[in-house]
C-alpha cells in the first residue's frame, strides 16, 4: 500500500499528510498535526496495493508515539463522479497514545486511544459520519482509555461497542457530550450497539468514578436479539454501589426499543444518578432492565417521554428507575406494563417521585407492579389523560407513596382496577391531595384493586359511578386517620357493590376515619352481595345528598350491604328510597347526631334482620317521603325490625306516607326516645308479625300526629300500636283506632295506645274499634291506656266485643286525674273508661290495681252508651269482665283520698245485655239523656236505664 500513498513535501513538516484513492475513485487525504509524512504512510494500511491511483479500502490507521497529542483528520478532497464524498475506515489503532482529535468524514468502525494515564483522556473530541455503518470490518470495538471531550457522530451508530475506561485503581473516567445524530443500534452479538464508561479495564472492574455530562441520539436506541445491545451504561451494572456513575442531559429523538427476552438492551444506565431525560419517541421494553432510564443508587432530573412507554417481559424493562428521587415525568403517550415484574414502571426506590403527566393512559400488565407509579415517600401530582386500568400482576397500574405523601391524581378516563390483587390502585401511607376522576372508578377481580387509600384526602371527585369489583375490597377508597379533613367526595353517578359474588366484602365502598365536610351521590347507593359492598363510613359528616335510592344487596352474606354510617352529620338528603336486601343492616343508615335527615322517597325493609334500618342518637329534624304520599313510607320486610327507625332523640320528624308492618318480627316499625312533633300522614299498619307497624316511644314532648288508622292484627301483638314509655304531650289520630281479633292466648296491644305515664291530650279523628278477646291474657285490642289521660276526644263511636271491652283507662296519682276528660261524639259499645289500673294489664277481678282513690274528670257522651262502664278506683269481683255495677264491686284499696267522677253525660240511650254500669267510690254529677241523676255521697247501687244498667256508688 505504501506505493499508493503520495509523500507530501517536507516542507509542510511537522504535521503528516497522505493521500490515496478511495473504493469509489474519491481522493481520501489522510492528516495529522503531528510526526511526519512519511510515519503517516507507514501507518496507513489499506485493502488493496498499487500506485496511488488505484481505487484502495482503507482498513487500519496505525498510530505511534509520533503521533501522541494529535489531531487526526481523514477525508475526502477531491470527490470522484460515481464517488459519495464520504470514507471508509475500518479502524483507527492509537494504542498507549492520547490525541487531541479524530475526525473521520465517513465512517469509523473502531478506535483505540489512549496511554496509561487515563486521567488525562484518551482523545479530546472525536468527530465521524458514522461507526460500523459500512461492510467489512469484523471489529467495531471501541477501546478509549480515558475521557473524551465532545463526541460526534452525524449518523448512527451500528453494532460498535464504545468503551471509555480507566484502569487506574480508584480513578476516574469523564465523559463530556456524546452526540449522535443518528441511531445506537445493536449488532449480531452481545455488547453490540453499546457504549459503556466505567472504571477498570476491558477485563476488570475497579473502584472509581464514572461520569458523561451529556447524552444526544438523534433517532433511536435500536436493539437486537441479544443481551446488552443499543444500550449506554455509565458506572456498572453488578456493582453500582462500589462503581459510581453519574449521566447529565440526556435527548434521544427517538425512542428506546427494547428486545424480548434479552437483558439491558436499549437501557440508558448509571450506577447513580442521571440528569433531565428527554426522549421523543417511546420505551418499549424486552427483557430484564430493556427500554429503561435506570440511576441504580441516585436520582434521575426530569424525564420527558414523547410517546408511550411499553413494559416487556423483563423485570424493570420499559421503565424509568431511580434508587433516590425521580424529576417531574412527561409521558405523551400510555404507560403500558409488561409481562415481567415492574415493567413499564415509574419507580423512586427510596426517595420520592415528582408530578407525572400521562398523555393517553395508564395499563397494568401481567407483571407485578408493571404499569405502575410507585415512590417510597412522596409522590407529586399525577395526570392522566385517559383511562387506569389495572392488571393482572400484583400491584398493576398503580400509583403508591408507600412511605410519604401523594399530591393527588386527575385522571380524564376511568380508575379500574385489574385481576391483580392491589391493581388499579392510588394510595399512600400519607396524606393523598385532590383525586378526579372523570369517568368512573371500578374494582376488579382483584383484592384491593380499584383501591384509593391514604392517611388523609383533600377530596374526591368520580365523575360517573363508583362500582365494586369481585376481588375483596375492590373499588374502595379508604381514609386511615381519625384527623383527616376531606372537603368533599362527589361521586356523579351510582355506588354500587358488587353483585353474584359473596366474598367481595367492602366492594364499591367509602371507609374514612375522619371527617367529610360533604358527600354528593347523583345516583343510588347499592350494596352488593358481599358484607359491606355498596358502604360509606365517615366519623364526621357535614352533610350528604344521594340523588337516587339507597338500597342493601341480595343474598345473605350482604351484611351491612347499600348502608352509609356515620358518628356525626350535618345534613342529609336521599333523593329516592332506602330499601333493605338480604343481608343484616343492609340499606340502612346508622349515625349518632345529626341535624336533618330528609328522605323523599320510603323505607322499605328486606329480607335481612335490621335492613332497611335508620339509627340515630340525636336528631334535628326527619323528614321520610313527599306529602300527600300515596304509598307507604316505612314498610316492613322479611327479616328482623326490617323497615325500622330508632333514635334516642328527634326534635321534629315528617313521615308523609303509611307506617306498614312486615312478616318478621319488629318489621316495619320504629323506637324512639325523646321525640318533639311527630306526624305520620298515612295510616299506622300492623303486620303479620308480632311488634310490627308499632311505635314505640320514651317521651312525646310536642305533638304525635297520625293522619289515617292506627290499626292492629290480629293474632299479633303489638301491631299497630302507639307504645310511650313515659308520656305523650299530645296524640292526634286522624282516621280510626282499629283493634285486631284474637283467637289464642297472650294477644296484648293490637290497635291500641299505650303511655305508661302521662298522655296530655288525644284525639281520635273516627272510631276506635276493638277486636275479640280470647281470655283474660289478651287485652288492649283497640284501647288507649297511659298513666293518666288529660283530655281524651272521640270524633266518631267506641265500640268493643263481648269477649273484649275496649279499654280507655287512665291509672292516676293522689295529685293527679286518671283521666281529665272525655268527649265521644259517637256513641260507646262494650267499653270501658276505668281510671286506677295499670296500663298493660286486663281489668278483671281487679287484676293490675294501682290507685285506690284515682279521679275521672268530666266524661261527654254524645250517643249511645251500650254494655259499657265507667268506673274509677274499684274492682268487679268476678270473673265477668262485664259486670261492673252489680252491687258487689268493691274498692281497689284503702286510701284516704276518694276515687270519684267529676262528671258524667250521657246523651243517648244507656242499656246493657249483662250486667254494666257506673261505679265509684264518688259520682259527683251524671246526666242521662235530659235528666239529671242526684246521687248523694255514701254507699247505693241502683237501675240507671230501662236495661241492665246500674250505677254503684261504693264506700
Amino acid at each position: 500500500m505504501s506505493n499508493a500513498l503520495e509523500v507530501l513535501e517536507d516542507r509542510i513538516a511537522p504535521a503528516g499528510l497522505a493521500t490515496f484513492v478511495d473504493v469509489d475513485g474519491d481522493v481520501v487525504t489522510v492528516k495529522s498535526s503531528v510526526g511526519t509524512s512519511l510515519a503517516l504512510q507507514a501507518a496507513v494500511t489499506a485493502a488493496v496495493g498499487g500506485d496511488n491511483l488505484t481505487p484502495s479500502q482503507m482498513q487500519t490507521l496505525t498510530l505511534g508515539s509520533p503521533f501522541a497529542g494529535g489531531a487526526i483528520k481523514i477525508s475526502v478532497t477531491g470527490k470522484a463522479s460515481g464517488g459519495d464524498g464520504m470514507v471508509n475506515v475500518w479502524a483507527i489503532d492509537a494504542t498507549g497514545i492520547d490525541l487531541a482529535s479524530v475526525e473521520v468524514r465517513g465512517d469509523l468502525a473502531s478506535l483505540t486511544v489512549g496511554d496509561a494515564i487515563a486521567a488525562n483522556g484518551s482523545v479530546k473530541t472525536v468527530s465521524v459520519q458514522s461507526i460500523g455503518v459500512s461492510g467489512g470490518a469484523m471489529d467495531k470495538g471501541w477501546l478509549m482509555a480515558g475521557g473524551t471531550g465532545l463526541f460526534t457522530v452525524a449518523g448512527d451508530v451500528n453494532g460498535a461497542r464504545l468503551f471509555w475506561y480507566n484502569s487506574a485503581d480508584a480513578g476516574s473516567i469523564a465523559v463530556g457530550k456524546i452526540f449522535i445524530g443518528g441511531a445506537l443500534k445493536g449488532g449480531a452479538g452481545v455488547e453490540t450497539g453499546l457504549i459503556e464508561i466505567r472504571p477498570g479495564s476491558p477485563t476488570a472492574d475497579l473502584k472509581g468514578t464514572a461520569t458523561l455530562t451529556e447524552l444526544f441520539v438523534g433517532r433511536s436506541l435500536e436493539s437486537t436479539a441479544f443481551s446488552q445491545t443499543a444500550s449506554v451504561i455509565v458506572g456498572n451494572v453488578q456493582a453500582p454501589s462500589d462503581l459510581p456513575g453519574v449521566i447529565g442531559k440526556v435527548t434521544v429523538g427517538g425512542s428506546l426499543l427494547g428486545a424480548a427476552g434479552k437483558e439491558s438492551t436499549a437501557l440508558i444506565f448509571a450506577s447513580t444518578s442521571i440528569g433531565a431525560v428527554n426522549i421523543g419517541g417511546k420505551l418499549t421494553g424486552g427483557g430484564d432492565g430493556s427500554g429503561s432510564i435506570y440511576a441504580a443508587t441516585g436520582s434521575i432530573g426530569p424525564v420527558n417521554i414523547g410517546q408511550s412507554v411499553f413494559g416487556g417481559d423483563g423485570g424493570y424493562s420499559g421503565s424509568i428507575f431511580a434508587h433516590q428521587s425521580i424529576g417531574a415525568v412527561t409521558i405523551g403517550g400510555a404507560l403500558f406494563g409488561g409481562t415481567g415484574d415492574n415493567s413499564g414502571s415509574i419507580r423512586s426506590y427510596t426517595a420520592g417521585l415528582g408530578p407525572v403527566k400521562l398523555g393517553a393512559g395508564m395499563f397494568g400488565g401481567d407483571g407485578d407492579s408493571s404499569g405502575s407509579i410507585l415512590a417510597n415517600t412522596s409522590i407529586g401530582l399525577v395526570q392522566v389523560s385517559g383511562n387506569l386500568v389495572g392488571g393482572t400482576g400484583t400491584g398493576s397500574g398503580s400509583v403508591t407513596a408507600a412511605n410519604g405523601n401523594f399530591a393527588g391524581v386527575t385522571v380524564d378516563g376511568s380508575v379500574v382496577g385489574g385481576d391483580g390483587n392491589g391493581s388499579g390502585y392510588l394510595g399512600a401511607q400519607g396524606a393523598v391531595g385532590a383525586v378526579k376522576i372523570s369517568g368512573s372508578l371500578i374494582g376488579g377481580a382483584g383484592s384491593t384493586s380499584g383501591y384509593l387509600v391514604g392517611s388523609t384526602l383533600l377530596s374526591l371527585s368520580i365523575g360517573k359511578n363508583f362500582e365494586g369489583g369481585s376481588g375483596y375490597a375492590s373499588g374502595y377508597v379508604a381514609v386511615q386517620s381519625p384527623l383527616a379533613k376531606t372537603s368533599f367526595i362527589s361521586i356523579g353517578g351510582s355506588m354500587i357493590g358488587t353483585e353474584g359474588v359473596t366474598s367481595a366484602n367492602f366492594s364499591g365502598s367509602i371507609r374514612h376515619q375522619g371527617s367529610v365536610t360533604k358527600l354528593t351521590i347523583g345516583g343510588d347507593v347499592r350494596g352488593g352481595d358481599s358484607a359491606n359492598s355498596g358502604w360509606f363510613r365517615s366519623f364526621s359528616l357535614g352533610s350528604f345528598a344521594i340523588g337516587g335510592d339507597v338500597v342493601g344487596g341480595s343474598g345473605t352474606s350482604a351484611f351491612a350491604s347499600g348502608s352509609v354510617n356515620m358518628e356525626t352529620l350535618g345534613t342529609g338528603v336521599i333523593g329516592g328510597n332506602v330499601v333493605g336486601g338480604d343481608g343484616s343492616i343492609s340499606g340502612s343508615l346508622f349515625f349518632s347526631t345529626g341535624k336533618s335527615l330528609v328522605i323523599r322517597g320510603g323505607i322499605a325493609g328486606g329480607a335481612g334482620n335490621h335492613s332497611g334500618y335508620i339509627d340515630w342518637a340525636d336528631l334535628g329534624t326527619l323528614r321520610i317521603g313527599t306529602a300527600g304520599l300515596a304509598t307507604s313510607s316505612l314498610s316492613g320486610g322479611g327479616g328482623a325490625q326490617s323497615g325500622y327507625l330508632t333514635g334516642g332523640r328527634v326534635v321534629s320528624a315528617f313521615i308523609a306516607g303509611d307506617i306498614a308492618g312486615g312478616s318478621t318480627e319488629g318489621a316495619g316499625s320504629f323506637y324512639l326516645g325523646i321525640v318533639g312533633n311527630l306526624t305520620i300522614g298515612g295510616s299506622v299498619l300492623g303486620g303479620s308479625a308480632i311488634n310490627t307497624g308499632s311505635m314505640v316511644l320514651t317521651t312525646v314532648t310536642g305533638k304525635l300526629t297520625i293522619g289515617g288508622n292506627l290499626e292492629g292484627t290480629s293474632d299479633q301483638s303489638g301491631t299497630g300500636n302507639v307504645f310511650a314509655i313515659s308520656s305523650i304531650a299530645a296524640l292526634e289520630i286522624k282516621g280510626s283506632i282499629l283493634g285486631g281479633n284474637a283467637s289464642k292466648s297472650g294477644i296484648i296491644n293490637s290497635g291500641s295506645v299505650v303511655v305508661q305515664n302521662a298522655l296530655t291530650s288525644i284525639i281520635v279523628g273516627g272510631d276506635i274499634v276493638g277486636g275479640s278477646g280470647f281470655n283474660a291474657s289478651t287485652f288492649n285490642l283497640g284501647s288507649v291506656r297511659a298513666g293518666n289521660i288529660g283530655s281524651l276526644w272521640v270524633k266518631g263511636d267506641v265500640t268493643g266485643t263481648a269477649s273484649q271491652s275496649v279499654l280507655l283507662s287512665g291509672t292516676g296519682t293522689a295529685s293527679v286525674a286518671a283521666i281529665g276528660t272525655v268527649r265521644i261524639d259517637g256513641s260507646v259499645t262494650f267499653a270501658d273508661i276505668i281510671g286506677g289500673y295499670l296500663t298493660e294489664t286486663s281489668t278483671i277481678n281487679g287484676d293490675g290495681g294501682f290507685n285506690a282513690a284515682a279521679k275521672l274528670g268530666t266524661i261527654t257522651i254524645s250517643g249511645n252508651f251500650v254494655d259499657s262502664s265507667i268506673v274509677t278506683g274499684v274492682q268487679t269481683n268476678t270473673t265477668n269482665p262485664n259486670a261492673w255495677a252489680n252491687g258487689t264491686n268493691t274498692l281497689l284499696g284503702s286510701d284516704s283520698l276518694i276515687a270519684s267522677i267529676t262528671k258524667i253525660v250521657i246523651r243517648g240511650a244507656t242499656s246493657a245485655s249483662v250486667q254494666n254500669g257506673i261505679a265509684a267510690e264518688r259520682i259527683l254529677s251524671l246526666t242521662l239523656g235530659d235528666s239529671l241523676i242526684p246521687i248523694a255521697p255514701g254507699a247505693q247501687h241502683f237501675k240507671a236505664g230501662p236495661t241492665d244498667f246500674w250505677v254503684q256508688q261504693v264506700s
